[in-house]
């Protein structure tokens, strides 16, 4: 980690967490270029931490992502775990309704995911799924980490979740993977594992949650 702190310099963002998280992204990429792709809402990082610190659920949308995971601090926070694709009743809802499985499981965690830290690795549908039901006010996820790859939706979706008003850690284009979605969420769950580390993310999010305020309240 040390030599892409090094090599990146200035390209990374100034202040921690986010500065660390987007040097583990680079990392777990092996490409600095994905530095500038990475994007994050003010104080989305430390509300992850927050929730996870509390012992909230993790909802993935593939089992890829949950397989990346860390269950010794899973279990130690503990945090819960669903995955989408194979939530039960997904593949028969995929079929009425003519949709992905990983779209239905998401519909069908719908009552799981206030205050849930979301993260889409794989499937774009699943992300589109979510912001559908957080339009709808069924669900407000504390943090949805999208990172959903290819060439399908995937650049339309991460799009729509940026100018959403749910907080969000993201890989605009193309680019994006299980493997980041992982790397994202482990990353939180270290920090939350740190003592003390909920409360002081508890802090920074009503911080930033002011210069929201206050910003608004000047373009007013």
């Amino acid at each position: 980690m040390q030599r892409i702190l090094e090599q990146a310099g200035t390209r990374l963002p100034d202040a921690e967490p986010a500065k660390s998280l987007v040097a583990r992204l680079a990392y777990a990429a092996g490409d600095l270029s994905i530095i500038e792709r990475v994007s994050m809402s003010d104080g989305a990082v430390e509300a992850a931490v927050a929730s996870l610190g509390r012992g909230a659920s993790i909802v993935v949308d593939v089992g890829m992502v949950a397989a990346g995971l860390s269950k010794d601090r899973l279990q130690a926070l503990g945090c819960s775990l669903h995955v989408a694709v194979s939530e039960e009743g997904a593949a028969e809802l995929a079929r009425s309704e003519r949709i992905t499985r990983t779209a239905a499981g998401m519909l069908l965690l719908g009552g799981r995911l206030d205050g849930a830290v979301v993260a889409v690795g794989n499937a774009p549908t699943a992300l589109l799924a979510l912001l559908d039901l957080v339009a709808a006010g069924i669900a407000r996820p504390a943090v949805v980490i999208g990172m959903p790859v290819g060439f399908v939706a995937a650049t339309e979706s991460k799009a729509a979740l940026a100018t959403s008003d749910v907080p969000y850690v993201l890989i605009h284009g193309t680019r994006g993977g299980s493997a980041l979605a992982a790397a994202t969420l482990n990353h939180c769950l270290r920090l939350a594992s740190q003592p003390g580390s909920h409360r002081n993310g508890e802090a920074a999010v009503l911080s930033a949650r002011r210069g929201s305020s206050r910003d608004d309240g000047q373009r007013a």
